[in-house]
């Protein structure tokens, strides 16, 4: 069993900036911060993982679920922070497509790993959000919690909290996938060709993410979804 390629969606961005808190945290912000840190985690564990954005501009919706798309990415995991006109509405959510068995698998994978760390969990939601029902794959959107909630505010924006849901999200796609969250050994540095690939040592074997692998040396990788074939050009 493995890891699948990982599309991680950090919500709003650029000149659209989500919910604002009530001291003017800014969700773009929260979502980036907590999909850069996923990104790394699954990095370290030579899990290949793709970012809708990794820096604060406009992407439309329609981009968002093409790059999970045509990447060939298993799981789409899309980074909210909730808001409601009620500054005493807090807690944590976990949205999939209505009727997607495997999306609601991976909701509750993740679910199950929030559980611990956040204050409540809501619960699993359905809900036709356009990123779930336009990707192919199972998705899912993660209201990490309440960014018009002044305590969820503060919250959110601790560094050490950030990093927290972080950890519980990559932990419940590994549960997703039927396997345990390693912890990496090593942290490697594989050069091909003169460019850098992230890589991880863990139980004396060397993990390098094979599209990383491929495309260092300047090959392409074409996706064919009604295959499912990977080709290598």
């Amino acid at each position: 069993m493995r890891v699948g390629v990982i599309c991680v969606d950090p919500g709003h961005g650029g000149s659209d900036p989500g919910a604002v808190g009530p001291s003017g945290a800014k969700e773009k912000d929260i979502n980036l911060d907590i999909a850069l840190r996923l990104k790394s985690l699954f990095d370290e564990r030579g899990v290949l993982c793709m970012l809708t954005r990794d820096k604060d501009e406009d992407v439309e919706l329609e981009p968002r679920c093409r790059i999970a798309n045509n990447g060939a990415a298993e799981v789409f995991v899309s980074i909210h922070c909730n808001a409601a006109a009620s500054r005493d509405a807090y807690g944590t959510e976990v949205y999939c497509f209505p009727g997607s068995t495997k999306g609601y698998q991976l909701a509750k994978c993740i679910s199950n790993e929030l559980l611990p760390i956040v204050p409540v969990m809501r619960g699993i939601k359905e809900a036709e959000f356009y990123v779930l029902k336009n990707t192919i794959m199972p998705a899912v959107l993660v209201e990490v919690g309440f960014i018009s909630n002044y305590t969820e505010e503060k919250a959110l924006q601790s560094e050490g909290y950030r990093q927290l849901l972080a950890e519980a999200v990559g932990k419940g796609v590994y549960a997703y996938f039927g396997m345990a969250w390693p912890t990496p050994k090593d942290k490697v540095k594989v050069i091909v060709k003169g460019k850098e690939i992230s890589a991880t040592l863990i139980d004396g074997k060397t993990w390098v993410p094979l599209r990383q692998l491929v495309e260092a040396m300047n090959y392409t990788v074409e996706w064919d979804e009604i295959t499912r074939t990977a080709t290598v050009k």
